[in-house]
Parts: C-alpha cells; sequence; structure tokens
C-alpha cells in the first residue's frame, strides 16, 4: 500500500515540472512581447502628426451682403449690402466701414456703437448672408485692425478719388454732373448734391492747378428747431468715429455763457455764435474736422476734409493772387 502511494506521488511531481516552460522558451516570450524597434521592423513607424491649421475665419469685403439682426429691434434688423468704399449704410449709425472685419469684429462694432446711446445691452447677430464672386480674395486681409485701415488700402481719400486727382477724374468718378463748376483766381471748385449719414448736402471739390487738394460734405438740410441740428452733429460724429476712430481733438468753445446751463437751448446758442463745435482726426494722408457754427440765426455744419501732402498748393496759390493785388 505504501509502495503505491510512492508511485503516485512520485508520476504528479513529474507532470508538474512538465508543465513548467523552459529558460528558452521563456526569453522567446519576453523577446516577443517587445514591441520592434524601427531598424528590426520592416514594418511602418506610425508618428503622430500634427492637427491641421484652423482656416482663418473670413473677413467682409465689397459687394458683400450682410444679414444683421438686433433682438427685439426688427427695425433695427435686415440685409445690408456692403458699398465700394468698405461701408454699410446703418439706421441711427449712418455709414459704418467694415471692410476687412471679421463677422465677430463686426458684430462687436455694431453692438458698440448701438450701445453707446440707442440701446442697453443690445444681443447683435452678423452673418455674411452673399459674398461677391469677384472681389472674393483666397488671401484674407493681413492684420486689419480698423475699417479705416482696409480702406487706405484702396488708396481714396475722398469719395471714390484720392488726393491729386484731377477735375476730369472727380467727374468720371461722380455719377451725374455737377450741379455747379466754379473756375477763378487758379482755383475750381465742383459742387454735387447727395447725402451723408441720412442728411442732404451739398458736396465740394476744390482744386488747385488742376489738383484736387481739399473737400467738403456742407448739410443743407434745414430744421425750425435749432437743437436739432446738435442732433445732426452727433449723427456724423459717430460715423466719423467708426470710420477713423477717437478724434484727436475734440474741442466745445462757449463764446457767450448765456445758454450754457439750459441745454434746450443750445441749438439757439449756436445759431447766435455762442456756441461752437469742432471734432478733428488725421489720417497719414488727411485731415478730418467736423465743424458746427452759426452766427445771426444761420448755422453751418460741414465736414472738411484737405491733404496733408497738397495743402500748401492752395496757401501758395492764395498768397500768389494777393501778390498780384500789390
Amino acid at each position: 500500500m505504501n509502495l503505491i502511494l510512492a508511485i503516485l506521488a512520485l508520476v504528479l511531481v513529474s507532470s508538474n515540472l512538465a508543465a513548467l516552460p523552459s529558460a528558452d522558451s521563456r526569453a522567446q516570450a519576453s523577446s516577443a512581447a517587445q514591441p520592434a524597434s524601427p531598424a528590426s521592423s520592416g514594418s511602418a513607424v506610425l508618428r503622430p502628426t500634427s492637427a491641421p491649421s484652423q482656416k482663418a475665419p473670413d473677413r467682409i469685403e465689397a459687394g458683400d451682403r450682410l444679414e444683421i439682426r438686433i433682438h427685439r429691434f426688427e427695425d433695427l434688423s435686415g440685409t445690408f449690402g456692403v458699398q465700394e468704399n468698405g461701408s454699410i449704410k446703418y439706421p441711427l449709425l449712418g455709414e459704418i466701414y467694415l471692410s476687412g472685419l471679421t463677422v465677430a469684429e463686426a458684430t462687436e462694432k455694431i453692438r458698440s456703437g448701438l450701445g453707446a446711446k440707442y440701446v442697453v445691452e443690445p444681443q447683435v447677430l452678423v452673418q455674411i448672408k452673399e459674398t461677391h464672386p469677384k472681389t472674393r480674395s483666397e488671401e484674407p486681409l493681413r492684420d486689419p485692425t480698423s475699417a479705416f485701415r482696409a480702406e487706405n488700402l484702396r488708396t481714396q481719400d475722398f469719395r471714390k478719388v484720392t488726393w491729386g486727382s484731377s477735375p476730369e477724374a472727380v467727374k468720371a468718378a461722380e455719377t451725374g454732373k455737377p450741379k455747379h463748376s466754379i473756375d477763378r483766381d487758379g482755383k475750381s471748385l465742383l459742387i454735387y448734391t447727395d447725402t451723408v449719414s441720412g442728411l442732404d448736402c451739398e458736396v465740394l471739390y476744390i482744386f488747385v492747378s488742376e489738383k484736387l487738394v481739399r473737400a467738403k460734405y456742407v448739410v443743407t438740410a434745414t430744421h425750425s428747431n435749432k437743437t436739432a441740428y446738435l442732433a445732426d452733429f452727433d449723427t456724423l460724429l459717430t460715423g466719423l468715429k467708426n470710420k477713423y476712430g477717437p478724434p484727436k481733438k475734440d474741442d466745445t468753445f462757449w463764446k457767450n455763457d448765456l445758454y450754457k446751463e439750459d441745454p434746450s437751448n443750445w441749438g439757439l446758442a449756436v445759431a447766435v455764435g455762442h456756441l461752437s463745435k469742432y471734432t478733428g482726426w488725421e489720417t497719414s494722408r488727411s485731415s478730418i474736422i467736423l465743424v458746427l457754427t452759426g452766427d445771426n440765426y444761420t448755422i453751418d455744419l460741414e465736414i472738411e476734409y484737405s491733404s496733408q501732402e497738397l495743402g500748401s498748393l492752395e496757401k501758395k496759390q492764395k498768397d500768389a493772387v494777393e501778390n498780384e493785388k500789390l
């Protein structure tokens, strides 16, 4: 009996030893578990690739059509075409220059303009509804920090022309014939009619030696309530700020303080010469000034543009005329 038990025990031990892997087989298994190096493997090694760069956002260009929605203000919502000079004509804000801006930047510009004095915390949605296939470029404008920079790329100093343009070039750029054409003392003047920020005005082009040196918008809209002229001034001021940014100077002068503490009579104060306002901007090529003055119950409201480079021509011409009189 004892001999049989001993034999059974010996058989069990032998079977267990046979089930254990040999040293060689363990080494082979370990080698198989290790990943193959690029040098020893014939298969391609997959490497992580960098994420594709995101496409730059589209920028607004002339010829595009924009869908603008203001929550709860249907009269401020609609579709607006971007004009050749890069602007749209928008209620309350007048001309807004959006060319070169992204949709997000245009949204913020409109939101800021409305929120400044018209709508409390406006909710604005801007979308490019249609693009102009002939003007939409493959590459976006680089670093367009403002709509004015985008307009500078088109080298338009006043409306559709540049300083130094001839009278014939201006006539070709304008639609219709001039209202007046005046030539006197070496200076010529072309006058057209138009609207700016919804206000009727005359458009003046001033030439010296056949070169455009200065231009003006002279507002011709009239009001029985003189205070309305101050509102017109603010309308133009908003449009100019949208285009050129913060003014370099913004001055209000009181020649007489009689109505200074009575805002309801500030329009009258302008009309009698007590109050005047001047706001100005400067660019690398132009000086722009918005002026509100008055005298003898007549109010003058205008925007004057003048060439930085050619402005001296007008002074020289004036001095020459005066010298001839001596």
